[in-house]
C-alpha cells in the first residue's frame, strides 16, 4: 500500500502509520497535478520511479493507448499534440513491482487545455 502521507523511513521500508510499503515502489518524482498547455501543442507529464519497475500510464482509470501522438520517453509521457477533448485527463502513473505484482498510482494529473487566440 502506497500513502503520500509517509512520515519515516528505514532501510528498504516507508512506515505510514499502520502500513508498510516497499520503498521500491515509492515515486521519486510524480506528475505535476496540474499543467497549463495550449491545444495543439506538445506536453511532458514526468514521472520518475525506482529502476526495474514496470510503468505505464492510464487515462480516466483506463491502460493509455501508446500512438504516435502519446508515447513514452523512459517513463515519461510525451503529447506531441494536446487536444482539448482528448487529454485532459486525470492521468496516472501506475508502478508495477514485476515479482510481486503489488501496484501504486501517482497522483492524479491533469491538463489545462487552452485556444490559442
Amino acid at each position: 500500500m502506497y500513502d503520500r502521507a509517509a512520515t519515516l523511513t528505514i532501510g528498504y521500508l516507508i512506515i505510514t502509520g499502520l502500513s508498510v510499503a516497499s520503498s521500491e515502489l515509492a515515486f521519486l518524482s510524480e506528475p505535476s497535478p496540474s499543467q497549463a498547455v495550449l491545444e495543439g501543442r506538445p506536453a511532458t507529464l514526468e514521472c520518475r520511479t525506482s529502476p526495474n519497475l514496470r510503468v505505464h500510464w492510464e487515462l480516466k482509470g483506463e491502460p493509455l493507448d501508446i500512438s504516435s501522438r502519446r508515447y513514452m520517453v523512459g517513463t515519461d509521457l510525451f503529447i506531441v499534440k494536446a487536444l482539448h477533448d482528448q487529454d485532459r485527463g486525470p492521468f496516472t502513473c501506475v508502478v508495477t513491482d514485476a515479482d510481486t505484482g503489488e501496484s501504486v498510482s501517482s497522483r492524479p494529473a491533469f491538463l489545462d487545455i487552452t485556444c490559442e487566440l
